[in-house]
């Protein structure tokens, strides 16, 4: 489903005179491919920013199974450092390559190949991912779908996919909701009605500026420093494992 999609909308928004050159996503390589072969065979691929740390972590999760000392401390660390030289790095792929080896020598306090825009160590003071040492110039190029999965979180709360709506023409109007309240907020129900001749109504017109208020006010917060680490706080207390003693 995701390549016919993509591929419909490509071919239509260059139908209307827009030039794409590249498009930004996950790992998968079925899109792009089908793209290249039927749409643009120069069209390129960046990777998102959010999925191309998931094989780092999973990798680490792997190795864990194997070396019980990487814990999960261990593991959050890594990850943090090199969520830090990518974006530290952004447009610069020969730096990101060379960060890439010092992050093997890093978190044992060997910084002879850290960059000081980075490491913190170099004014104060064995392993390789090969997988991920492949192409820096993609590391160094990273786009972001996090609005599109924002937009898709919007979409299933209106159309959750354990229902099907397909068969009328239900599914139309709810994805025409989602993307109106996408664009313009809660503030699209008033207008709706507007629309239709119908009375926006006063509890319609105070409910819809409320959740418009408390989608900017979550947006603000979110973005902060201490929002941040509270959501890694938080992540790290889930994948802690939990034992359960049960007596009988």
């Amino acid at each position: 489903m995701e390549p016919d999609i993509v591929e419909e909308m490509v071919t239509d928004t260059i139908e209307k005179g827009a030039k794409i050159t590249a498009i930004i996503g996950d790992e998968d390589t079925t899109t792009i491919a089908r793209l290249r072969a039927k749409v643009d065979p120069r069209i390129k691929k960046l990777s998102d920013c959010n999925h191309i740390k998931k094989p780092f972590s999973s990798s680490l999760y792997d190795l864990r199974k194997k070396h019980s000392c990487l814990s999960q401390k261990v593991i959050n660390y890594l990850i943090k450092c090199f969520n830090y030289l990518i974006t530290k790095g952004k447009g610069k792929p020969e730096e990101i390559k060379q960060n890439l080896d010092a992050l093997s020598k890093h978190p044992f306090g060997d910084h002879s190949d850290c960059n000081i825009s980075w490491c913190r160590f170099i004014e104060e003071s064995g392993l390789k991912y090969r997988e991920i040492q492949k192409n820096p110039e993609n590391l160094a190029n990273l786009g972001s779908t996090q609005s599109n999965e924002s937009f898709n979180k919007s979409v299933a709360s209106k159309a959750p996919k354990n229902r099907f709506y397909g068969g009328s023409g239900s599914l139309g109007y709810r994805i025409a909701a989602a993307l109106a309240q996408k664009n313009k907020g809660h503030q699209y129900t008033v207008d709706v009605n507007v629309s239709t001749g119908l009375s926006p109504g006063i509890y319609t017109q105070k409910l819809a500026a409320l959740r418009d208020l408390q989608a900017r006010k979550r947006r603000a917060v979110a973005t902060t420093k201490a929002a941040k680490l509270r959501r890694i706080t938080l992540k790290s207390s889930r994948l802690i494992p939990v034992i359960i003693f049960s007596s009988y």
